[in-house]
């Protein structure tokens, strides 16, 4: 019969999950590329800048969202005042994968400015920051002790 392994990192769990949220964005942009191979760009046009502007904003009401949701669930984890490193990573996940989900909404609003549009250039803005922030949020058995010891 398999025994539990004792001896994996706690954090792992949240490593596993974080690279498998990154991964998306970039499937989305396998996904534009393969149904829009042969698009040509849209010129710039006016219409498509005050589009842009408008999804971009969505994108960046979801990122700023994206830090302050998780910080009120963070501090809701923070008042049990754990002591055992195990159960600071199961409180921290929670508020770090809503972290994770709505910086992951900037792909998406992307991913779907970019069909509408019919080509996958627009997506590009939206991957850079998706990805950007995603490598700033890497967690690390730091990140959590500090939220508690802080």
């Amino acid at each position: 019969m398999l025994q539990p392994q004792t001896n994996v990192k706690p954090i792992l769990s949240l490593q596993i999950i974080w690279g498998s949220m990154l991964a998306a964005p970039f499937m989305f942009l396998v996904v534009l590329n393969l149904i829009f191979k042969d698009a040509v760009p849209e010129a710039l046009n006016p219409e498509l800048m005050k589009e842009w502007y408008i999804y971009f904003g969505l994108a960046t009401a979801s990122l700023v969202a994206s830090y302050f949701v998780p910080r009120f669930l963070f501090g809701l984890a923070k008042a049990q005042k754990p002591t055992d490193f195990n159960e600071m990573v199961k409180l921290y996940s929670s508020g770090y994968i809503v972290s994770l989900a709505l910086t992951e909404v900037v792909s998406v609003i992307g991913f779907w400015f970019s069909m509408m549009k019919k080509e996958p250039s627009p997506f590009y803005a939206f991957l850079i920051l998706t990805v950007i922030v995603f490598l700033m949020r890497f967690p690390t058995e730091g990140k959590v002790k500090a939220l508690f010891h802080s």
